[in-house]
């Protein structure tokens, strides 16, 4: 009874090892590479059967089957084939089950590599896709832009930037000489704003001046009658000294009538002395025309900078709107591109 459970025993691990057999066979099917590892499980299980044969023939050629053998012999022989033949068929089982672990693992590898696989022959096919419309787009864009190739794009290109360059390097001299100029123009006005304000006071106290003689002139037009009332006077007294011949009345008339010369000699003198002032003050109010001139030239400097500045600008527009859009062309000539815009940028906001 016991050998016939350990033949039922190894039968159904048997049946088992065929059962994991056909499932190894079904899901690695798809993948011949796998065939080896199947005819290997195949190999172990004909040797399992193979012994399984040998064993039932043994016994049968023995007549074990009628148990004529002793106890003592049949557990001899259960313990043997326990020992050795099940524990071979154990680890030829722990193989097979290895083996399936590792052809499952394999296939779960290769099913990986094979969406990466496709994955990548997906993403190379759109990049190729893209690679062809990119360059159809390079061919039209060239054909438009009158060029032959990328080469020929890239060496005007570099003429253009070369030229460039030039004319930057021309336009940072000019904007330096400019500034110079400007510099030195800003200098002028402030010399000039300084003169201006100098001259503006000046104008201010020479106007004053102007009205302060214009009082004293009036005074000095009212002294007028004053000075011919004295004179009759004068006269006057005279002819009544001589009529009363009073010394005294004689002495206080004439030191009166020195007080009355030496007043109109004061009032010659000023009057002579704030027309030379007068004089003067109208000799500096020329200062204003000198100071309307410098402004003027001031206006115009600013007037040709501008013009420098904006004949700058259109030149480089003109220069920059003949380039093509070598916008799949090489790396290189995209950033030598970017970089002569931003420089124009900054020009254009320099200016």
């Amino acid at each position: 009874d016991e050998l016939t459970i350990q033949l039922n025993n190894v039968d159904s691990q048997l049946e088992e090892l065929n059962v994991g057999m056909q499932q190894a066979e079904l899901e690695l099917v798809q993948f011949e590479s796998r065939g080896v590892r199947i005819a290997e499980l195949r190999s172990v299980i004909a040797r399992s059967e193979q012994d399984r044969r040998e064993v039932v023939r043994s016994m049968e050629d023995r007549r074990q089957d009628v148990y004529s053998e002793s106890y003592e012999q049949l557990q001899k022989e259960a313990k043997n084939f326990q020992d050795k033949v099940l524990a071979e068929s154990e680890q030829k089982v722990r193989q097979a089950k290895n083996a399936v672990a590792k052809g499952q693992t394999d296939y779960q590898v290769a099913v990986e590599n094979a969406r990466r696989v496709r994955d990548e022959l997906g993403d190379a096919a759109g990049a190729a896709e893209l690679l062809s419309s990119r360059k159809a787009e390079l061919h039209q864009r060239l054909q438009h832009a009158d060029m032959p190739s990328v080469s020929a794009m890239r060496t005007r290109l570099e003429s253009m930037a070369a030229e460039f360059a030039r004319v930057e390097a021309e336009q940072r001299q000019r904007d330096v000489v400019a500034e110079e100029s400007l510099a030195a123009a800003e200098r002028a006005l402030r010399e000039v704003s300084l003169d201006a304000s100098r001259n503006e006071a000046r104008v201010e106290d020479a106007a004053a001046s102007v009205r302060r003689l214009e009082e004293e002139a009036k005074t000095l037009a009212r002294a007028v009658p004053d000075l011919d009332a004295l004179v009759r006077a004068m006269r006057e007294n005279e002819a009544a000294l001589g009529a009363e011949g009073s010394d005294a009345r004689l002495r206080r008339l004439e030191a009166r009538q020195e007080e009355i010369a030496r007043r109109r000699h004061d009032l010659t003198y000023s009057i002579n002395r704030k027309s030379s002032e007068v004089a003067q003050l109208e000799a500096q109010s020329d200062a204003h025309v000198e100071v309307d001139a410098m402004r003027r030239r001031l206006r115009e400097a600013e007037d040709e900078v501008n013009k420098k500045a904006n004949e700058s600008r259109a030149r480089f527009a003109a220069m920059l709107g003949q380039m093509p859009e070598p916008a799949d062309a090489e790396t290189r000539v995209v950033s030598e591109l970017q970089q002569a815009q931003e420089q124009y940028k900054r020009l254009n906001l320099a200016c």
